[in-house]
């Protein structure tokens, strides 16, 4: 199978990101990144606005040291959300690469996908300080919100074929 394929820009850089459906990684892979699409009984997703206010994404973020992606993903769905999350499950990871002042980087982000279990009061994100926005949208909606490209696509669709077993 080949992976998706896109490449964008992100501060300036030229980024070219593989997506790979799967949830066996590869044997070592260190991942930097965590992110989930987080549904509501309903069918609709968790966003967030992101601490700058500038965009919105998808609740995750970076591990822990020693933190399993699950770990992760609970920690910072709550941090960033106030939603307490339950059965997360790895839908694939994106596979980055990009040249910098700094050298050649090729970074792994996992994505994945849970079910709400609760909805709390909004509190400020402890990681941050800022009290972010959080929306819960119909998936169709998604590329309304967030950019990912054909690889958002692929994502999007994993995830609702996750959902669609969760029933």
């Amino acid at each position: 199978m080949h992976p998706t394929c896109d490449t964008f820009y992100y501060k300036g850089i030229k980024i070219y990101a593989e997506w790979y459906p799967t949830n066996n990684l590869p044997k070592g892979m260190v991942h930097s990144q965590v992110y989930g699409v987080c549904f509501k009984n309903d069918g609709k997703i968790l966003i967030n606005r992101s601490s700058d206010g500038l965009s919105w994404s998808l609740p995750g973020g970076k591990p822990e040291k020693n933190e399993i992606f699950s770990d992760t993903l609970i920690r910072e769905v709550d941090e960033e959300s106030s939603v307490d999350i339950w059965h997360p499950k790895i839908l694939g990871y994106v596979k980055s690469q990009y040249r910098d002042e700094k050298g050649y980087h090729v970074i792994y982000q996992l994505r994945c996908a849970a079910m709400v279990r609760k909805v709390k009061k909004l509190v400020k994100d402890s990681d941050s300080g800022t009290l972010r926005k959080r929306r819960f949208i119909n998936p169709k909606n998604f590329e309304k919100y967030i950019h990912w490209g054909r690889i958002g696509k692929e994502i999007m669709h994993s995830a609702k074929l996750y959902y669609e077993k969760s029933d």
